[in-house]
């Protein structure tokens, strides 16, 4: 069988001859003139002269004064006309813009199907004009009445009346849009399109008109077409005016088949030009080799692409091979998974600019000059300066970029300053202060400065980041132009938004914007979308994602017009759309000798796995066997869980290491949970990255900064025998500017890790939202201490913040073995009789009394925070036996002051065992140090493999799980 294209260049040569210079080839895209243009040299043999390839926009367009404008210009114009014919000053631009796209496109389609938009509009605006429908067809009048059943039952509703109301103002905003774009010389398509039909006056250019590879036509098309069919031949030329080449196949012309529809309709009024060539070329679609796949994910349709291609050696056939995407999302693992074999392949769909580096590297850069700049400040913070400074574009841009990386997070500057970060010109360019009124940016509005800072960004990284691959490059480019477009609008008050709007925008427009891929078009494997392949025939096609929702790709009827009222006034439905796409599945099949369609057969999450109802009526009409397969994975499930760690040569080593160095209680809390994390985190001494360019607070570091103020406090408080009165206690809580120097001397030092300099302290940076609001939370957990402390004052502090160790002894094996055990307390004083081992709490939860002392030791209680215990207990055994710290040989008593809860009724700090508080430390130290030896012979033992838990909660929140699980 011959493809579509050859029949046609076979028939311009016949009727032409070898001279067509005044022949005009209209397509309904741009993509076939190329196919077109190389078969008419291949069929003539020698040189012709070229027929002139026009696409349909562009022959009305050529007729026209008027130019169409740039969406977002079309969009910020009719928001305009909008907010003045209905007085919706409350909607703004970024609320309308949705809206207004869908009401461009309804007045598009409007005016492409030269409908009557006073009677369109006008019928809502009193039901009883439906007494007088003379002027509908039957048909239309059914349609209509069908419509308003809905609006005549007499329950009035707000969202009714809210539709009322708009609607009545509809005609208002559809004639002043066009009166406004009119008389600045702009037009959107449709309203082109139906000045161009409605002017008898114009003059066509060429003898003869070909109409190639057309389906569906709007009026103002039919239009044209008559037009052009009824005029008399031109001067010397026996051939008429207009030429019709339809492409269609009698398999669904002939039966009322929906994708032949609307071709069925036309071919008396524009008879076929390919008639006389007879009925056999109309009779191919049966004789197609179909192939069903079903597939569980999108990517296993994708990578099944190699496959198909090697299979047959299909990717021998070149351009006479094609792979067509009903999602075009697959584009980029195709790409990747086209095999070594294919040298030359051809993509015909853009590359998504929204997955390009490019939208990220926006997305940072709006942060970095709104979030990230510290206002009334010549800082930003550091995370928003990282994100851009580690963005791929910006990386490259000069050898300093690492350099200035790797001293802002080893000095852990939070705030750098613009002069600290422009010490590249390229990099004064990305952190310039686009507040400023300098030469640049002068006499120009915030987003017009901000608009041309990022144009100058992007046309830094052209320039200079030469890593870049051209695909890139070609990114960035795009982007620019978008930018241009929005500084104009912005620079010239049609785009008058704020800049949190701006930001919206300029994402979605982003997101939606794609980049042509460069390449030779007819050679090499076709990769393309649906609607690129109108015209175009193929021995092999793999159609992938072959969906319902993808084919027919997501009709809907979004529209401000009902659609009853569409169809009684001819304008564009769901069922038009389905035709359309019923027609795109059937004529790429119609000439195809080899075909496969794959689809998801998934059902999770949105998916549906329904195959496209094209496939299941193909499966019933066709008559003929269509083979089924299944992709599958080829993988089978693994359990992963976790591992023994056994005690071999390597890890012994480690333990060996481990006995030289200090044991803090806490990692005997890891070691209870599970032994596997112990061993990752405090044997093999694994850790997670620090998230060192942050200055919020996470609960370590708000700890932290809670025990340096409240040190801070009680070093400002106590007298010179480091006693705090309760007088003391009070004179603090009232004196608001010594808490909150406290407090800010703990930020300072342990949060923005800031030292003094020459005995003075460097002023703290400005606080974030949150930072704000986590200083005042500590501000009252101290007050809370201070308040608590006082009930029990005098106290003498006896240290803060002090370090202790103590050596343990235990066997292993009949050996003797010891281990150095300690760690840092929050607080040692002395009050009624007792030295109180204190550690601060600053978390949610509280201590839970325990049944014995063992219970600590037990795994299966590390939920009721016996690790508290553990510690606590340890620090004041420590400190019982210390000579310095206890001379006198007081009582030692441990407490855990949770500083949350320290103004509650039934607030104790002190650790509950068998009923009783622990008043003393000597009541349980034996119990508590055999406790203590037994876990660490447990884990110096060289017998004894580190086992995981059998907690799965325990695994729920370990930073060491995927590494457990491995």
């Amino acid at each position: 069988m011959q493809p579509y294209i050859t029949l046609v260049a076979q028939d311009l040569l016949r009727r032409f001859g070898h001279d067509l210079s005044r022949v005009a080839v209209v397509f309904p895209n741009k993509r076939a003139s190329l196919f077109l243009n190389r078969e008419l040299a291949r069929q003539a043999g020698t040189d012709i002269w070229s027929p002139a390839y026009i696409t349909i926009s562009d022959l009305f367009r050529s007729h026209s004064k008027l130019a169409v404008a740039d969406q977002i210009l079309l969009v910020c114009r009719l928001y305009r006309v909008f907010v003045r014919e209905t007085g919706y000053t409350s909607e703004s631009l970024d609320r309308f813009f949705n809206w207004g796209v869908m009401l461009l496109a309804d007045f598009d389609d409007l005016d492409k199907n030269m409908a009557d938009a006073d009677k369109v509009f006008s019928v809502v605006t009193d039901l009883h004009e439906l007494d007088d429908i003379s002027y509908l067809t039957e048909e239309q009048s059914v349609a209509l009445k069908h419509f308003f059943a809905a609006f005549t039952d007499n329950k009035p509703s707000e969202m009714r009346e809210k539709f009322i109301r708009l609607w009545k103002r509809l005609i208002h905003i559809y004639k002043g849009f066009r009166e406004e774009l009119r008389a600045d010389g702009l037009a959107y398509e449709g309203m082109l399109y139906r000045d161009v039909a409605e002017d008898n006056s114009i003059t066509f250019m060429y003898d003869n008109y070909c109409f190639v590879g057309f389906n569906m036509l709007h009026t103002t098309e039919q239009c044209i077409f008559s037009r052009l069919r009824d005029m008399d031949p031109a001067e010397g030329s026996t051939q008429p005016r207009a030429l019709f080449y339809w492409d269609y196949d009698r398999y669904y012309t002939n039966a009322m088949h929906e994708a032949g529809h609307f071709i069925s309709s036309y071919l008396t009024r524009f008879p076929d030009a390919l008639a006389p060539l007879g009925d056999d070329i109309r009779d191919n679609f049966k004789k197609a080799d179909i192939t069903y796949i079903s597939a569980s994910t999108e990517n296993l349709q994708a990578r099944y692409v190699s496959d198909w291609l090697l299979e047959n050696d299909r990717w021998k056939a070149g351009p006479r091979t094609a792979i067509v995407m009903a999602d075009e999302s697959l584009l980029q693992t195709i790409i990747r998974s086209l095999p070594k074999e294919v040298k030359a392949v051809n993509i015909t769909t853009g590359y998504p600019l929204g997955q390009s580096p490019v939208i990220s590297l926006l997305q940072y850069l709006i942060e970095l000059q709104t979030a990230g700049a510290v206002s009334g400040a010549d800082t930003y913070r550091l995370r928003y300066v990282l994100s851009v400074l580690r963005h791929p574009y910006v990386t490259t841009l000069a050898d300093s970029v690492p350099k200035l990386i790797e001293r802002l997070t080893t000095e852990r500057d939070y705030y750098p300053t613009r002069a600290t970060l422009s010490a590249d010109d390229s990099l004064g360019i990305i952190f310039a202060d686009i507040t400023s009124q300098t030469e640049t940016f002068a006499d120009t509005a915030y987003n017009a400065q901000l608009i041309q800072w990022l144009e100058r960004v992007m046309m830094l990284a052209s320039q200079t980041a030469s890593t870049l691959s051209p695909l890139d490059r070609e990114s960035v480019f795009r982007f620019y132009q978008i930018l241009e477009r929005l500084y104009t609008l912005v620079n010239d008050g049609t785009l008058d938004v704020d800049t949190p709007t701006l930001n919206r925008l300029m994402m979605q427009i982003v997101a939606v914007t794609t980049v042509p891929y460069h390449g030779e078009p007819i050679e090499g494997i076709q990769v393309m979308g649906v609607l690129e392949t109108r015209c175009l025939d193929f021995d092999h096609v793999l159609l992938l994602s072959c969906n319902e929702g993808n084919m027919p790709k997501g009709v809907n009827d979004s529209s401000f017009i009902p659609h009853s009222v569409r169809m009684a006034h001819g304008l564009t439905t769901v069922e038009h759309k389905v035709g359309i796409y019923s027609y795109y599945f059937h004529r790429l099949l119609q000439r195809a000798g080899d075909v496969a369609i794959a689809f998801n057969s998934s059902t999770e999450g949105m998916n549906t796995g329904e195959m496209s109802r094209f496939m299941l009526q193909l499966m019933v009409e066709r008559g003929t066997p269509i083979r089924r397969l299944m992709l599958t994975t080829g993988q089978t499930t693994t359990l992963c869980s976790p591992h023994v760690i056994e005690k071999d040569e390597t890890v012994k080593a480690q333990l060996e290491a481990l006995a030289q160095r200090r044991i803090s209680p806490s990692s005997l809390g890891v070691y209870l949970r599970c032994p596997v994390r112990y061993y990752y985190q405090h044997v093999a001494k694994l850790h997670e990255l620090d998230n060192d360019d942050t200055d919020e607070m996470d609960n370590r570091v708000f700890g932290t900064v809670f025990h340096a103020a409240a040190e801070n406090v009680y070093n400002n408080i106590c007298d010179n025998n480091k006693t705090v009165t309760r007088e003391a206690i009070e004179t603090a809580l009232k004196d608001e500017g010594l808490l909150n120097r406290c407090v800010d001397a703990a930020l300072r030092k342990e949060l923005f890790h800031i030292d003094e300099v020459n005995g003075q302290q460097k002023k703290m940076p400005r606080l974030s939202g949150l930072q704000i609001i986590n200083r005042k939370v500590i501000l009252h957990f101290l007050k809370n201490l201070l308040w608590y402390d006082c009930q029990s004052a005098p106290i003498t502090i006896i240290g803060t913040e002090l370090d202790v160790t103590k050596t343990f002894s235990f066997d292993i094996n009949g050996k003797r073995r010891e281990i150095k055990m300690g760690g840092i307390i929050d607080r040692i004083d002395k009050a009624q009789g007792r030295i109180r081992v204190i550690d601060y709490k600053t978390g949610n939860s509280q201590q839970k009394p325990l049944d014995s002392v063992n219970d600590i030791f037990d795994p299966g209680n590390i939920a009721k925070h016996t690790d508290y215990y553990l510690q606590t207990l340890l620090y004041s055994a420590i400190v019982a036996e210390d000579q310095a710290i206890n001379a006198a040989k007081l009582k030692v008593m441990p407490q855990l002051y949770y500083v949350q809860k320290m103004k509650a009724k039934d607030f104790t700090p002190s650790l509950i065992i068998k009923g009783e508080a622990v008043e003393d430390i000597a009541t349980v130290i034996g119990e508590y140090t055999d406790g203590i030896n037994k876990v660490l012979a447990d884990i110096m033992n060289p017998i004894e493999s580190f086992e995981p838990t059998t907690d799965p909660r325990a695994c729920e929140t370990c930073p060491m799980r995927q590494l457990c699980q491995m």
